[in-house]
Parts: C-alpha cells; sequence; structure tokens
C-alpha cells in the first residue's frame, strides 16, 4: 500500500488514503444515500445505511482492492471511484479463463487520478442507463496515468463482447485511440494486469489476447492501438484463433446472408443486425 499513499500525496487533496479498518467520514459530506444516485466521491462499507442505501462522502478514499498489488500496480476498488451497485444480479465467472480482450473507451480519456474517478463514474451511467447493461461492461479500466480500476471484477461475468463474455476477461483503457497510441503508463498497467490475472488464476497461462474487433464487428480498440498489441503480447497473441460473432449471431441465433442471393427459409429476417451493405441481413432463428 506505501506505493499507492504516496500517489494519493502528489494528486488532488481531496483524494484521502484509507483502509479497511477507517472510521467512516462524519458531517455534510457523508450520508446514505439512494444507490441510483451517483456518489460525487467514494462509497464506504463501515458504515450502516437503510436498505437500498449506501453511505456515500464526497472526498474519494482510495483503496486498492489488494488483488493485484504487485510490481507497482494497485487495482482501484468499485467503492472507491464510486460505483453504483449493479441494477441485476450479475452472473458468477469461472477461474481459468481462456481470453483476455482489449477496448478502448472512445469518447472517454483522463490523464491524472483526478479525472479518471469522474470518468469511471461517467462510464458506468453511460452503460447502464443507455446501453441497459446491469453494469458497467468491463472487468478492469485503464486511466491514462495508468491508474487501474475494478469495474466488475475477476468475479462475475462482462458484458463486452457477446460470444466471449462467459470465458474472457475484458480490459477498457479510457481513451481515443484510433489515430494515437495510449500513454506508457497506460501499456505498461495493461501488461502488469495481464500477468497478475495469470498469476491469481483468473486466466489459464495459455489464454489468448484478443482486440476487441477480433470477435466483434467494431473499430474498437482503434487503429493505432490494435497495431502496437501483437509485439506488446507475445506469445499470447492470437494463441487461439479468434471467432468473430455479430449481433445476428449472439442475439438472433441466426446467419448473415445477402437477401438478393439467398432464401431465409429456416427463420426470419431482421435489419441492422449484420454489418456491411444494407443487403446483407440477418436470418434470424430466434424464437425458434
Amino acid at each position: 500500500m506505501f506505493m499507492l499513499a504516496y500517489l494519493l500525496l502528489i494528486f488532488a487533496p481531496r483524494l484521502v488514503s484509507s483502509n479497511g479498518a477507517a472510521k467512516p467520514a462524519t458531517g455534510p459530506s457523508a450520508r446514505c444515500q439512494e444507490e441510483t444516485t451517483i456518489c460525487k466521491g467514494s462509497y464506504l462499507p463501515q458504515h450502516t445505511c437503510p436498505t437500498n442505501q449506501r453511505y456515500c462522502t464526497d472526498i474519494h478514499h482510495v483503496r486498492s482492492t489488494e488483488e493485484c498489488d504487485v510490481d507497482g500496480l494497485h487495482v482501484i476498488s468499485r467503492d472507491s471511484w464510486g460505483a453504483r451497485s449493479p441494477r441485476d444480479p450479475l452472473d458468477t465467472l469461472g477461474s481459468q479463463l481462456s481470453f483476455f480482450i482489449i477496448h478502448h473507451a472512445a469518447g472517454y480519456s483522463c490523464t491524472d487520478l483526478t479525472s479518471c474517478l469522474q470518468q469511471m463514474k461517467e462510464v458506468q451511467k453511460e452503460q447502464q442507463y443507455k446501453n441497459n447493461f446491469s453494469d458497467i461492461a468491463y472487468h478492469y479500466l485503464i486511466g491514462g496515468d495508468g491508474t487501474v480500476f475494478e469495474g466488475r471484477g475477476g468475479k462475475f461475468r462482462g458484458a463486452h463482447s457477446p460470444g466471449y463474455n462467459g470465458r474472457s476477461i475484458g480490459v477498457c483503457l479510457l481513451g481515443n485511440f484510433i489515430a494515437t497510441e495510449p500513454t506508457s503508463k497506460a501499456m505498461a498497467s495493461l501488461t502488469k494486469l495481464h500477468t497478475c490475472l495469470m498469476s491469481v488464476g483468473v486466466l489459464s497461462e495459455d489464454n489468448s489476447v484478443f482486440g476487441h474487433r477480433d470477435v466483434r464487428p467494431t473499430a474498437c480498440p482503434g487503429d493505432v492501438f490494435y497495431k502496437i498489441l501483437p509485439d506488446k503480447f507475445k506469445p499470447y497473441w492470437h494463441r487461439i484463433e479468434p471467432e468473430m460473432w455479430t449481433d445476428c449471431r449472439a442475439f438472433e441465433k441466426g446467419t448473415c446472408k445477402d437477401i438478393n442471393k439467398e432464401l431465409c427459409t429456416e427463420g426470419t429476417w431482421k435489419s441492422n443486425k449484420c454489418p456491411g451493405s444494407a443487403e446483407i441481413q440477418c436470418c434470424s432463428l430466434s424464437g425458434k
């Protein structure tokens, strides 16, 4: 915890170090509030609140999950960044997982701990209430300063890559990397996290590393970022050949076909489920 405490000394004064035995803050900046309300600072789990409420402070009490406190790496806990509770119960995830899938946040970026803490709240808000996910989609997120944040963590199924969600860890770097590379600090944390998750048994030793675009029709994690990943993750890169999942396949149990050349006698046509031209439609088998 020494390195984490040191980091807190050089960042904003409203970030305070805290440990499992810390007493909850008191006064007007600390209160029980509804779980659906955004907490300005951190949640402190030591304080008892009524049902469906949590104890929120206006100050960020930054704490490590202690899952990967190795080689200068710390994973900042959900309570620390003010994560709201999942909207629905999350499915558990097994161990010795086969895939490590890398994303970028595109519309969200940050370069210091203060701004990254705020961006974490914004990402969760969008994914819960715009994308209608139960919780933030990723297992871990990494800021431009190299800080690693707990998303769903290594124990719960993600929502980042349909077709792979039950057998992978999804990590998202905060930033847009279509034309620029992530910072060296963010890249160092990404590779350290991958190594740590193998050492604690979350990932198998023979896992395969993919970019999001390897398994979904998307530009994620950005052209420039994607190009440097094979060299950064030798020998794990594409150890297992990636398998593409479209919306048609993932959600409709169907196949993308050219409506001008093929029939859908086994199902029904659905639009906007396949990448490419408008002639490529989904022959959906859902409900069959």
